[in-house]
This record gives C-alpha cells, sequence and structure tokens, in this order.
C-alpha cells in the first residue's frame, strides 16, 4: 500500500489524516485554523517527502486557486492530488462499510472509488455555513451555499440563554436527546424551548436541502461537518426529505479521513471537480436525471429488510456490532393515527417456550432518554453512549463494560402504514424479512412472546461473535425494535426488559 496523507485546510482547523496501525484512515495531527497544509505537512514529516499527498478542497474552488495550492505541496510530497470535499466524504462512507469478519477484506481495489449511479448530495454543514453539493458518480456539481451553521445556531441559542458561544456549544449538542439541559452556571433549559428556538433556521436549511433533493434527484442525503454533530440537524433534515440521510462518522473530519481511502482520485475526477465554475450557485439538475418530481418528493429507496450492521463503525469498538433492524419504503403521512401512550400490542399474549429477558427492576428506570421520537428508561448502572440520528439509533452501554461489549441499541422505523389498521401487513412484512435474510445473518427461533408485559416478536441473531436478541413492537405508524447484545448474562437481561418495557413513541 502506498503511503497516503490527506490534508484538508478547513475554517475550524487544519487535518492531516493518514492509515492507522490497523489499516483505518484516522487524524494524526488537529492544528488550528488558518494552518497552512504545507506548513501542516512540514511539521510532522520535516524533510521527508510523502509519496502520495491527498488535497482536500472545497468544491466551489477555481482550477487556478487549487493547482496553486497543490504547487505549494510539492517540496513535502511525491504526488499531489487535489480531491473536492464531498468526493472525499462519499469515499469515506464506502470505506467504513461494513466488512467480513473472517478472512480478509472483500474490497477490490477500485472499492473506494465512487461508482457511477443515482445523485447524492453531500451537506457539509460547518461553523460558517453549509455547502450542499450534488455528486453524480465522480462529478461534482457546483455548490449552494446556505447562511446556516453552528456559529449562527450557537449566535441565536446564546441569545436566548444568555451563555457565550462556546459555552452554548455543548447544550447545543445535547439537546436532541435530552429532556433537560444543565446550563453553566447552574441554572436549567427545557429542550423542548431550547429546540423551539433553533427551529427557525433549521427550517431554512432543511428548506434548502429539499429543494436540492427535490431538483437534482437525490437519492440520498449525506451528512457531514461539526455541525453534524448536532443530532436535531439530521432529524429535521430526515423530516424534510423523503431519502434517506445518513451522517458520516466523525462528520467534522469525514472528508479528511475518507481522502486517505482514495488511492487514486483519477483525472476525470480532478477535472470535473477542478473546472467547476459558479460557486454557491445553486445546483443544476444533472443529465440522465428525471428532475422534478411531483409534490416535491422521491420515493425512498426500495425496502432493504434486516440490515447487517455486523462491525459497524458506529457502534463501540469491541465485538461485532448489533445487527438488524428494517430499512422500509418511507411514505409521509399527514394526519396519520399515533401509537397510544401504552403502545398498541398486535401479537397476542402468550410467552412461548425458551427463555427471556428477566422482569424488569422498578429501581432501573431511574433516568429516562428521549430521543428520534420515542422515549425508553435509562436503566441503572447504564449509560446512554451514542446513537445514529439518520436511523433513529440510541446506543445504551453497562457502565464499566469493555468496550462496550455489553449493549442495548433501540430505532425506530416509520412504517408508512398505521399498523393498528393493517396489523397484519405489519406482521407478514417482517416474517417475509426475516425469511429472506434469515441464513445471510443467522437468524433463528422467530416468535411471538411476552417481555415485561408487553407482546413482542422476537428472534435470535446467532452471528460469529456475541448472540443479539431482538424484541419488534408495532406502534401505529412506528415500529419500535431493541436489541440486546449478551441477552443472557446477569446484567443485561434485565436492563433489556426495562427497556423493552418502556419504549414509547413521543409523537
Amino acid at each position: 500500500m502506498t503511503p497516503v496523507v490527506a490534508v484538508q485546510a478547513g475554517v475550524s482547523a487544519t487535518r492531516l489524516a493518514a492509515h492507522g496501525p490497523d489499516g483505518r484512515p484516522e487524524v494524526v495531527a488537529t492544528l488550528p485554523a488558518g494552518t497552512a497544509p504545507a506548513a501542516a505537512l512540514e511539521a510532522l514529516y520535516g524533510d521527508a517527502p510523502v509519496p502520495l499527498v491527498v488535497l482536500v478542497h472545497p468544491p466551489g474552488q477555481g482550477p487556478e486557486e487549487v493547482a496553486a495550492s497543490a504547487e505549494q505541496l510539492r517540496p513535502w510530497a511525491t504526488t499531489v492530488r487535489p480531491v473536492p470535499a464531498p468526493l472525499a466524504v462519499l469515499a469515506g462512507l464506502r470505506d467504513a462499510a461494513p466488512r467480513p469478519l473472517a478472512g480478509g477484506s472483500s474490497a477490490s481495489p477500485d472499492s473506494a472509488r465512487p461508482s457511477p449511479g443515482p445523485p447524492r448530495l453531500v451537506v457539509d454543514a460547518g461553523a460558517s455555513g453549509t455547502d450542499l453539493t450534488v455528486v453524480v458518480g465522480e462529478r461534482v456539481l457546483p455548490p449552494r451555499r446556505v447562511d446556516v451553521g453552528g456559529d449562527r445556531l450557537d449566535a441565536v441559542l446564546g441569545t436566548a440563554l444568555g451563555l457565550t458561544p462556546v459555552l452554548t456549544r455543548p447544550v447545543r449538542e445535547s439537546l436532541s436527546w435530552r429532556t433537560e439541559v444543565v446550563l453553566p452556571g447552574g441554572g436549567r433549559c427545557d429542550a423542548e424551548r431550547c429546540r423551539e428556538v433553533l427551529r427557525p433556521a433549521l427550517a431554512e436549511l432543511s428548506a434548502a436541502v429539499a429543494e436540492t433533493v427535490r431538483r437534482s434527484g437525490a437519492a440520498e442525503v449525506v451528512l457531514a461537518g461539526g455541525l453534524a454533530r448536532t443530532p436535531l440537524l439530521a432529524a429535521t433534515l430526515d423530516d424534510a426529505v423523503a431519502v434517506p440521510v445518513r451522517v458520516a462518522g466523525t462528520p467534522e473530519a469525514a472528508a479528511v479521513l475518507g481522502a486517505v481511502g482514495l488511492d487514486d482520485p483519477g483525472r476525470d475526477a480532478e477535472r470535473d471537480v477542478t473546472a467547476v465554475p459558479g460557486a454557491h450557485r445553486s445546483p443544476d439538475v444533472p443529465p440522465g436525471t428525471s428532475g422534478d418530481v411531483p409534490g416535491g418528493r422521491r420515493p425512498a429507496a426500495p425496502a432493504g429488510g434486516l440490515r447487517s450492521r455486523w462491525a459497524d463503525p458506529a457502534l463501540p469498538a469491541g465485538g461485532p456490532g448489533i445487527a438488524v433492524v428494517r430499512r422500509r419504503r418511507r411514505v409521509r403521512l399527514r394526519g396519520a393515527p399515533v401509537a397510544a401512550a401504552l403502545g398498541i400490542a398486535l401479537v397476542a399474549a402468550g410467552t412461548m417456550a425458551g427463555r427471556g429477558p428477566a422482569e424488569p427492576d422498578p429501581s432501573a428506570g431511574a433516568a429516562l432518554v428521549v430521543q428520534y421520537g420515542y422515549s425508553t428508561v435509562l436503566p441503572a448502572g447504564w449509560e446512554h453512549t451514542g446513537g445514529r440520528p439518520e436511523s433513529r439509533r440510541t446506543l445504551l452501554t453497562r457502565a464499566g463494560s469493555p468496550a462496550g461489549v455489553e449493549l442495548i441499541a433501540v430505532e425506530r422505523t416509520p412504517l408508512g402504514y398505521d399498523s393498528a389498521v393493517e396489523p397484519e401487513r405489519a406482521r407478514a412484512e417482517l416474517a417475509a424479512e426475516f425469511r429472506r435474510r434469515s441464513g445471510e445473518e443467522d437468524l433463528r427461533d422467530y416468535r411471538d412472546d411476552t417481555v415485561a408485559g408487553r407482546p413482542v416478536v422476537r428472534y435470535r441473531q446467532a452471528g460469529p461473535g456475541p448472540a443479539v436478541d431482538w424484541f419488534v413492537l408495532f406502534t401505529g405508524t412506528d415500529e419500535l425494535v431493541v436489541g440486546c447484545r449478551y441477552p443472557d448474562a446477569p446484567a443485561v437481561a434485565p436492563a433489556c426488559a426495562a427497556v423493552v418495557a418502556s419504549v414509547r413513541p413521543t409523537g
């Protein structure tokens, strides 16, 4: 493998990335904003030239400016290849795709290169604003600039709370999953009221994203940049468009990390990128797309069924990732019935043969996690350790568990119809997906059950690693799924039961 170093001079910092000891890209240096890429390379590598330096640049830069920036790196690089940030972000998503658990990587030498296909929209949301860039294969279209970024949101929220922007940022980033935020100095902020303060600015950005998706025919929205650390942004965009919304891992460094996996960006990509005229204009509808869609919405991708998440990079390290929740075709319903406070039980009660999670300890539900349209207890001795906004996933890890091995995952998936009206459809779809994926994902023991007094559909994923038990509840227009890794462990069983018993839609 040719040693590769990627460098990006962003508004907030200059970052360098390279392959780590395990072969995966990692950030090796984060330097103050304004540090020139040449100075960053010199500081880390001295006079020794790097065989390949990938220069990540904004998509709106003209060819002369890109060429001048690349020329400045020649003393520290044998080869310099410019790459636009959106293309690098997408390359990083492919590099982070689930890999086989044994037998090496299935990636081909060209697997990191963008493959032709439907357009995708990269939303690079940073401190000073947000760039919307449509990418078709390796063709990067002129970006559209939206004046909504972290600085503006912090200013708006800080004014309402009487805080400086520096103190406001952690408050903003926690709003999506807390019901109440403790402010510096001891005050408290009701999270919903704080979200209301931010909604006008987020609505402005969401409208621009929805318009760009409609005009370009983008099949997916990929969210990157420092502002993407705010889960509220992904949730807002997810409600605004009918295509999948994905958040890049380590979003603030997604471009420079992805660039490390680009072995050869290709001359065609460079020409398309560096010759882009007219930065900050609305992206044109690329050739070969259908343009406008009636109602301003494009259908979501076909249902993917019980999706594998083995080795999912969004899960904590220390074992295979939790697997399986369906990805359905999303249809926006206006005025659709919402599940009642106690949920709508559609499966006949009665515990089947086999051990289920222990009944919950009442003391396990002292705290509450509220995000992504549902709420669940946070069992005693467990921590909220992360999630993924675009799939409405919450991760709970037992405190002290090595590298998050003992894990509970919760997800909500809109069905696109009311399961209370069509209960047999919901059950039939789930059963069909189970049959289709059971061999590939080593799924077994599909059955109706009752857990903590709630009727569920359950199954087990055996896998080559620790077992995961999955519990599916249909609640009106939503499907709620709880996955518990090491389900028979003494600390996991009662916590799992407590989560299954308590998870509810909040809509």
